[in-house]
Formats: structure tokens, sequence, C-alpha cells
């Protein structure tokens, strides 16, 4: 799986997340569905921060990866399959 397909998935689980909790601010009487949405977002979150590392030193690249690793250096390859 590719850096770029990485990071899709852990925002796709993110915005996943997202729609419970907008579903329970819209009818108040469903607590349970904000749990199972902060679940969902954090679980997408936690995807995020193991998922997306720099492939030169392993360090997480951030909520905003450049072209270039902020730890390394290295030129970062979003299309490359690990």
């Amino acid at each position: 799986m590719s850096l770029k397909q990485k990071q899709m998935v852990s925002v796709g689980i993110m915005v996943a997340g997202l729609f419970p909790m907008i579903l329970c601010v819209l009818d108040g009487n469903r607590q349970q569905l904000m749990w199972l949405g902060m679940l969902v977002f954090f679980a997408g979150m936690a995807l995020n921060f193991l998922l997306v590392r720099c492939p030169h030193c392993g360090k997480w690249l951030g909520q905003h990866p450049s072209e270039y690793c902020r730890e390394c250096g290295g030129k970062i390859d979003y299309q490359a399959k690990k």
C-alpha cells in the first residue's frame, strides 16, 4: 500500500466517525452514536499516526506532510508501494 493510500484510508475512517457524531447533535437522544463516532474518529487518528511515517527514518510525517521529511530531510515518494 502506498503512503498516499494509507493517508486516504486513515482520513476516510476519521470522516466516517464524524457522521455518527453529527447525527447525535441533530438528534440529542442518541448518546451511543456520539461514543461510536468518537471511537471511529480516534481509530482513524491512531491509524494515521501508525501508518503515515517517513520511509527513511520512520518518524510520523504529521497532519500536513510535505515533500520532504521534517526529521531526516529525505524525499518522500507518496506513490511508491511498500
